[in-house]
């Protein structure tokens, strides 16, 4: 049995004889109704890889397949891409569009009448030389085609600039197999007669310059490219001779004709100088 002295070692307060628990001047704990914080269990890190910086200059966009572009541009290597090249299928109008307005400036500085029908002549006789001249320009590198461009533009410019200081001065054409000379002072005058012909004809080669290569790709064409070039210039070219073999007796009798001057109004200058170079005399 336990002894009695033990229990009220451990329990002082408690009273015996009333068997109720003694009054005591601390107070006793208060309840809390806020529920104690619960641990919240820290799920596993998962590994995450670190984030790379962004390249304040990132290197230029290289693909790695062939980048035909919008059908007609080929690039067989490795190609970096640094600014727009242009769309390659305004290269196929962009010869023909610049022999038609050197064209017209000749016929202004002429004094030729205007003529619709000459004017259609003149595009479909003219059309396959602009057809070959677009061939040659993209069968390279892009820096190549467009060199090319750049000077068959200077070429077929300064040829009309002649054409019309030579007009000038003698009142004709000049042709592969003759040709007159003539003075400085000639020159001089006629230059001065002409100029706002002859700024007229430099406008397309500066805008070539300034703005071509944003505009006209001239990048590789397929093969499939290449050949609807050639078969659209066949087309132009056999349906402009059928109009003036069988259709226009006029345009017949110019064509077959000596007068050169009558030839290029009809046909176009190039073309009187292609019937200069391949007629037999």
């Amino acid at each position: 049995m336990a002894d009695i002295n033990s229990l009220f070692e451990h329990f002082p307060d408690y009273d015996v004889f009333t068997g109720k628990t003694k009054k005591t001047d601390t107070p006793p704990p208060q309840r809390s109704d806020t529920p104690p914080p619960q641990r919240q269990e820290t799920p596993p890190r998962r590994y995450e890889s670190p984030q790379r910086r962004e390249n304040a200059n990132p290197a230029p966009v290289q693909n790695l397949t062939s980048d035909y572009g919008d059908g007609f541009g080929k690039a067989q290597k490795l190609v970096t891409v640094k600014r727009k090249t242009g769309n390659n299928f305004l290269s196929l109008i962009y010869f023909p569009a610049l022999i038609l307005w050197l064209e017209i400036v000749l016929n202004l500085a002429c004094e030729t009448p205007f003529n619709p029908i000459n004017l259609l002549y003149t595009v479909g006789f003219s059309f396959p030389i602009a057809a070959l001249l677009t061939l040659i320009c993209t069968l390279g590198p892009n820096t190549l085609n467009r060199l090319l461009c750049n000077v068959f533009t200077f070429l077929l410019t300064f040829f009309y600039f002649l054409q019309i200081v030579y007009f000038d001065i003698f009142k004709s054409f000049f042709t592969f197999s003759s040709f007159k000379s003539f003075s400085p002072g000639q020159f001089i005058n006629a230059l001065s007669d002409v100029k706002f012909y002859l700024i007229a004809l430099i406008v397309p080669y500066v805008f070539n310059m300034l703005f071509g290569h944003r505009i006209f790709g001239f990048r590789r064409y397929r093969i499939s490219a290449k050949i609807i070039v050639i078969l659209l210039a066949v087309i132009i070219q056999i349906a402009a001779l059928s109009a003036v073999n069988f259709a226009d007796s006029d345009s017949r009798k110019i064509y077959r004709s000596s007068s050169f001057r009558e030839v290029r109004e009809r046909f176009g200058l190039l073309t009187m100088e292609r019937l200069d170079i391949f007629r037999p005399n």
